[in-house]
Parts: C-alpha cells; structure tokens; sequence
C-alpha cells in the first residue's frame, strides 16, 4: 500500500505534474498517399512513404514530483 500525502506545503501543492518544455504533449503524422483530416495539407506531391494510409504519434514526457516525500510511505507484505 503506497500512501501520499496530497496536502499543500508553504503554499504549494505536495503532488505536482512535472513536464519537459514544449513537450506536454506532441503529435504529428507521417503522410503516405493520403493525410488525416486535421493535420496540414500540403499542395506538393511529396511523401514518406508509399502506403496507402498514414502514421500518427503522440508523444509527452512529463512525470509526477513530491516535493516533500517525508509525509508519505509505503507498507509492503512480506507473506511466506
């Protein structure tokens, strides 16, 4: 059982959501024949690929941060 503690200290929030700048959250598609309705349609004929269809991916990196982990804990059962 993990235990935190979800208060506040001096004012700020225990738990805090952590992100790398500019990369909350990041997508982009790789264009075939065809492009998703959504993404920017490009009058040239170039593309990545020759399928017939699309690639989209998401991408974030962001973490969770306890700036004060002494109120917190975690009971393990060690069963034999």
């Amino acid at each position: 059982m993990t235990f935190l503690d979800l208060g506040r200290r001096d004012g700020q929030a225990n738990v805090v959501k952590v992100v790398r700048k500019d990369r909350e959250f990041v997508n982009w598609c790789t264009a075939g024949s065809v492009t998703p309705a959504g993404y920017a349609h490009s009058n040239t004929e170039v593309r990545s690929n020759a399928k017939d269809g699309y690639s989209v991916h998401f991408l974030a990196e962001c973490g969770i941060m306890l700036r004060d982990p002494r109120a917190c804990g975690e009971l393990i059962m060690m069963a034999e």
